[in-house]
This record gives C-alpha cells, sequence and structure tokens, in this order.
C-alpha cells in the first residue's frame, strides 16, 4: 500500500470515528435535557417533614390529631400546571406521604393516577377542577388523617365516600357544593377532630344540627 493509500485510510477512519463520537455525545446530551419523569420526580423535588405548607394547616395542629406522625415526607407542589404523564409519574413515588397539589389545575383525567397513592396521609387538592365524577376514587385513600379538597365542586355524595376512613381527623370541604343533604354521613365520620365547612350551601337549621352532633364528641366545625 503506497503512502497515499495509507494516509486516506487513516484519514476515513477518523472521521468515521469522529462521528460516532458526535453522535455518542449527541445521545446522552439528549437523554440528559429529557430526563424521564419518575426520575426528575426523584431527584428534583424536595421533601422535607414540615406540613406547615399545607394550605395553612399549622404543624401543632397536626401534632395533635390522632394518628399523626412528625416524620412523615411531605411535598409541596402547588401552583403547578399537571398534566396526565406527571400525574402519572407523582403517583408511583411511595417517597411522598403528604402531598399538597393546591391550585394544580386538575381535572377529573389527572386526578385518577394520584388517587392510586394509597399510602397518603395528608392530601391537599383544594382549588382545583375536580367534580362530582372523582369523588368515588376516594374511597382508596383510607390511609389520610388530613384531607383538603376546598374549592371543588364535589357535591354530597363526598361524605359518604370517606366514610370507611377510620383514620381522617382533618376534614376541610368548604366550598365543595355540599348542603343538608349530606348531613347524616359528615356526622357519621366519627374519627374526624375538625371539619371546616365554610362556603357551602347549608341552612340554618342544617348547621345547628352538625354543630350539635359535634359538641357530643368533641368536634369542631367551622362554617
Amino acid at each position: 500500500m503506497n503512502k497515499i493509500a495509507l494516509i486516506s485510510v487513516f484519514y476515513f477512519v477518523f472521521i468515521w470515528s469522529s462521528l460516532d463520537l458526535l453522535k455518542a455525545t449527541d445521545e446522552i446530551e439528549a437523554s440528559q435535557s429529557s430526563p424521564k419523569i419518575s426520575s426528575f420526580l426523584e431527584d428534583n423535588f424536595q421533601y422535607d417533614s414540615d406540613l406547615s405548607d399545607l394550605s395553612g394547616l399549622q404543624l401543632s395542629e397536626i401534632e395533635s390529631l390522632e394518628d399523626s406522625d412528625p416524620s412523615v415526607v411531605s411535598a409541596n407542589l402547588s401552583k403547578n400546571s399537571f398534566y396526565l404523564e406527571l400525574a402519572e409519574a407523582l403517583s408511583t413515588n411511595k417517597k411522598i406521604t403528604v402531598l399538597n397539589l393546591r391550585e394544580c389545575n386538575l381535572d377529573d383525567e389527572c386526578g385518577v393516577p394520584l388517587f392510586k397513592m394509597t399510602w397518603l396521609t395528608g392530601l391537599d387538592i383544594s382549588q382545583n377542577k375536580l367534580s362530582s365524577k372523582s369523588v368515588g376514587l376516594f374511597t382508596t385513600l383510607q390511609n389520610l388523617t388530613v384531607l383538603i379538597c376546598a374549592g371543588n365542586p364535589l357535591g354530597n355524595t363526598l361524605p359518604k365516600a370517606l366514610s370507611d376512613h377510620t383514620k381522617l381527623t382533618y376534614l376541610d370541604a368548604s366550598s365543595c357544593s355540599l348542603d343538608d343533604t349530606c348531613i347524616d354521613d359528615l356526622i357519621a365520620l366519627k374519627s374526624l377532630r375538625k371539619l371546616i365547612l365554610k362556603g357551602n350551601k347549608f341552612t340554618g337549621s342544617g348547621q345547628k344540627k352538625l354543630v350539635n352532633a359535634g359538641d357530643n364528641r368533641s368536634l369542631e366545625i367551622i362554617f
């Protein structure tokens, strides 16, 4: 092989290797710029044990509730725009036991995966777009101690869906389109210690019935 041919071979090998290297580099950069959602959740969300970011609920209140656990891990993701894929990825993260999704533009479709998080002990889904279509899904979250679902038009079937939640001690169902029809179902939630019902459609007599029931078993009710 003459000198010119040898140089040509080396040049061809060099160019081919360079192209492979550039291709590999591009693939690495692409994978870094578009990580899997689950990995992003795992690596980038900050976890802590401070529950005070749950819709104004104070840590001292949580500590006084039955079955509260000061070691719970919370994630405050409030005021983000959620989409279905992100909700699905989040729903598999068992590190999170307290979840704040206040004002996240959640609708009934995005809510479905989140109700698979049966290990949750605290959940704030207030000020979203969940409707009565989602109420039946609440039956899966039986480990909840705290539920804040204010500002969703969930309707009168909500209390019935929570009837088996024996650990639930704090419920904020303000502005959830509740009325006197569901009073007996609310009273039947025996584990409750604090119930917030602002902005609903209870009559004066309905409120009185609830207050009397609360007085008989140390249940604080706020209208």
